[in-house]
């Protein structure tokens, strides 16, 4: 793993950011973790938010309104790039 993503990982376990033991790279970081991580990161920035940490598996469309949710959050705290629903850059 570079040195670069070792930082960002021990970063942020050390902020109590539950990472799973599976992920040693951002590459490991499937869509399900990256979900997970990202809320958690969101509700510790804004104590008073209520992002949840897991996506629910029954329904596409609460999947869809969760990661909005948090890709207008990411966007309102200053990232300019894009976050459409296929890519981000």
């Amino acid at each position: 793993m570079e040195e670069s993503q070792e930082i960002l990982l021990n970063s942020l376990e050390s902020l109590g950011i539950s990472i799973p033991q599976s992920v040693s790279s951002v590459k490991d970081l499937n869509p399900t973790t990256l979900v997970s991580t990202c809320a958690q990161c969101l509700n510790l920035l804004d104590p008073t938010a209520s992002f949840p940490t897991s996506l629910p598996s029954d329904s596409m469309a609460d999947q869809f309104k969760i990661c909005t949710d948090l890709a207008t959050r990411i966007k309102n705290l200053g990232f300019v790039g894009d976050m459409s629903f296929h890519k981000v850059d």
